[in-house]
């Protein structure tokens, strides 16, 4: 009998050292310690996301007036950013799209603004898949977005 309650009471304690042990294990496997990974500023976010080919998607007039009608050959202009900061870019126009324009630009981005023209454009956002810009022409600021390709 002493066996048996000797067996029930070590059984009971190992039970209740699981019961404490558990939360602490708990505590420890979930909280994580991000000190190693450096948080990532907004420039360095951008800096990353910037490089590409990016594509026009629209073009809307920011007083709410309506979207931008995007001709065909607009549609077909292509941006690289390189990492080096250059700036290719392709343009086509003319009947059916049919001539090329391509050239290459400096560029720099910052949280932001990117300056790649004569006016830095204002960067309303930025991912690793949109680009929108505020573009300023003629007075008016239209609303520019681009995607990746």
């Amino acid at each position: 009998m002493k066996t048996r309650m000797k067996t029930r009471m070590k059984t009971r304690m190992k039970q209740v050292k699981l019961f404490f042990l558990m939360p602490i294990i708990g505590l420890v496997f979930s909280c994580s310690n991000n000190s190693n990974d450096p948080e990532i500023s907004k420039l360095e976010q951008n800096k990353l996301n910037i490089i590409g080919i990016w594509a026009p998607t629209s073009s809307v007039i920011e007083n709410g007036t309506g979207e931008s009608e995007l001709d065909e050959c607009y549609l077909t202009e292509r941006l690289e950013f390189k990492s080096n900061n250059i700036l290719d870019i392709t343009e086509h126009y003319g009947p059916n799209c049919s001539e090329l324009d391509e050239y290459s630009l400096d560029y720099s981005i910052t949280e932001t603004h990117l300056n790649y023209d004569i006016e830095p454009q204002e960067i309303i956002e930025l991912t690793a898949t949109t680009l929108k810009l505020i573009f300023i022409e003629d007075d008016i600021r239209y609303i520019d977005t681009y995607t990746k390709k």
